[in-house]
């Protein structure tokens, strides 16, 4: 059987080997291409959660604030919202690009597999077209683990977007409020403002609810 398959191999014409590989790159093409529409449908699927959790931190951003800020004779309602503002924004923006950031990072891992399945098999001397169905099986394998990659990691970020918020509401405050001196941090999760130019006697400090798990 060899030695016929290499008889074969011997007598294919060179018009025939190079429709041969062409037509394994047009699988190529198209398996990558397959793998980067699921990328997007997979973060479709993952936006409307991700917006939920965006709403849901900035109303306990406004609440901090509130409690932190509200009886400040120097600290108006409209710094508040204004502050508010700006960090629901940056939250949004950082969240959007960080996501994005891993979701194309895993998509491009599974592309890379694809090519090295070509790269191995032709290196061992596999014909194209045998080639060409692992290419097709590796690509049903890759699009389920990208998803499931993909939906790991906008639930991580998910887990995390409280912190993340509280990070930026606590540079943002610093920089509004620094020529008033005021001055807050996060200290084990609790958004924390120093004393200040009030004659405040105690630390007052503001923790943030944890969101609760949606159902």
């Amino acid at each position: 059987t060899n030695t016929n398959t290499n008889t074969n191999d011997t007598t294919q014409t060179d018009d025939e080997q190079k429709k041969d590989m062409q037509v394994l790159k047009n699988t190529v093409s198209q398996a990558i291409e397959d793998v980067s529409n699921a990328e997007e449908e997979e973060i479709k699927a993952n936006q409307s959660m991700l917006v939920k959790s965006i709403d849901r931190v900035e109303d306990f951003i406004k609440f901090g604030l509130g409690r932190l800020f509200g009886n400040d004779e120097k600290v108006s309602q409209q710094d508040l919202q204004d502050i508010a503002y700006e960090v629901s924004k940056k939250l949004e923006n950082k969240v959007q690009i960080t996501f994005r950031q891993q979701a194309d990072n895993i998509t491009s891992q599974k592309a890379s597999g694809i090519e090295d399945v070509v790269t191995n098999d032709e290196g061992v001397g596999i014909k194209p077209q045998t080639i060409r169905e692992d290419v097709k099986q590796v690509e049903q394998t890759f699009v389920t683990q990208l998803k499931d990659e993909i939906d790991e990691a906008a639930t991580k970020i998910k887990t995390d977007m409280l912190k993340t918020a509280q990070e930026i509401e606590t540079q943002v405050v610093n920089e509004k409020f620094a020529q008033r001196g005021k001055h807050v941090t996060v200290v084990n999760g609790t958004l924390v403002k120093d004393q200040d130019q009030d004659n405040n006697n105690d630390l007052e400090k503001d923790k943030e609810p944890e969101p609760e798990p949606e159902p």
